[in-house]
Formats: structure tokens, sequence, C-alpha cells
């Protein structure tokens, strides 16, 4: 681009010479589908990263890393398999951080915080 040229925005839109729509993305202009492609997925990617930038990922544990009282007694087994049954005939699958989840709210006498979550995993 040259000195005395305004700069151009991305995402204007021209007619080329042979009548075709084009768009102009980061440095190039290029076909209005390619175009409109492009800034549909730039617009969900910034509605996805919300206005704080990225969201963080949430850290895995291994099933052993809840401590010595790994194990479930009786009725905290049970209640972590009417749970697991329960997610299963809601149609989700099985994952090693939902079993984490399950076995610690088996657990528990009352609800949890999310911040008394996090620190417990």
């Amino acid at each position: 681009m040259s000195i005395d040229q305004p700069e151009i925005k991305q995402g204007t839109r021209r007619t080329n010479a042979a009548g075709e729509e084009e768009i102009f993305l980061l440095s190039s202009w290029v076909s209005k589908e390619l175009g409109e492609q492009y800034l549909a997925r730039e617009d969900y990617e910034r509605r996805v990263r919300g206005p704080h930038g990225p969201q963080k990922r949430a850290k895995i544990v291994a099933a052993g890393a809840l401590g010595p009282e790994a194990e479930l007694d009786r009725d905290q087994q049970a209640w972590a398999d009417r749970a697991r049954g329960q997610i299963h005939r809601a149609g989700h699958r099985r994952g090693g951080a939902r079993d984490v989840l399950i076995e610690m709210f088996a657990r528990e006498q009352c609800a949890l915080t999310v911040q008394e979550i996090d620190k417990r995993l």
C-alpha cells in the first residue's frame, strides 16, 4: 500500500473490475465467500473468548489425588453409582475428571462452593 492511499479496514467490501464482490482481510482482497467465512469464524472466536481474553482451562487431577480417603464407604459408593447412572441415562459420557468430582461430592455431607471444590482438587 502506498503512502498516499488511505488505510483499508478489515472487512471492507468492494466490487472488482470483473463485477465480483471482494472483502479486504489482513492485507489483501479475497472473494466474498472466503471473506465471509473468515469474518464469521473471527466473530465466533471473539464471542467464545469473551471480553477478558481466553478462558482458563480446568485442571484435571488423577483419581488418587484426593488423598488417603480415596476409598469410598458403602453409602458413598452407592451415591456415586447412582450419580453415574443418572449421568449415563442423560446421555453423557464417562470421564476421569467427572469421576473425580463425583467421588468428591460423594464424600461430602453438604453442598460445596466452587472455591471449596477448587481448593480440594
